[in-house]
This record gives C-alpha cells, sequence and structure tokens, in this order.
C-alpha cells in the first residue's frame, strides 16, 4: 500500500493470481479492493479483452464471474465484475 491507497482505503492489484478451491490459480487483470474501516471489503474485478465480444461473450463472462465467486468464498462482500472491450466498450458482468 503506499500513503494514498491507505487513506482512501483502495488496494489496486494487477494480474495477483488468486489460489482456487481446487487448487488452479486465477489472475484477474485488475482487482480493486475497498477496506470499509468495519472488517469488510468490497471488491471490483475488471478484465481487459482486445477486440469486440463477438463468439466467446458468454465465455469471457463465465470468466468473470468465476473472479468473483472466488473473492466472495474469501469473504468481500459488495463484488462486481466488468469485462473492459479496450477501444470499444465496458460490460458489467452480473
Amino acid at each position: 500500500w503506499n500513503k494514498d491507497e491507505h487513506a482512501s482505503g483502495l488496494k489496486v492489484l494487477n494480474e495477483t493470481g488468486i489460489t482456487a478451491p481446487d487448487g488452479s490459480l486465477c489472475r484477474p487483470d485488475r482487482m480493486i479492493l475497498k477496506e470499509n474501516g468495519n472488517g469488510t471489503v468490497e471488491a471490483t474485478v475488471i478484465d481487459y479483452k482486445f477486440g469486440k465480444a463477438g463468439n466467446s461473450i458468454f465465455k469471457y463472462r463465465r470468466q468473470v464471474k468465476g473472479y468473483m465467486e472466488l473473492l466472495e468464498q474469501m469473504g468481500c462482500t459488495a463484488v462486481k465484475g466488468y469485462i473492459w472491450y479496450v477501444g470499444c466498450e465496458v460490460e458489467e458482468v452480473r
């Protein structure tokens, strides 16, 4: 944490591994964690894709949803997920 991240309660993690219960390693492009001061942590997952979604859209959504579920299992609250199609659009995953 640097001083600014600590003051805001935000921690930005780029390509940081998360170990799944089956032992596999997941590596979201970006996670933003916010400590709320009451012991809870909000999480946002962003996965970057280049070009348009095309036929892979369901695969991308499933991937981000998996990251979100892992963070919930780790105790994060209010987990949000986004697919950012660089140069095109941002899609929220629910």
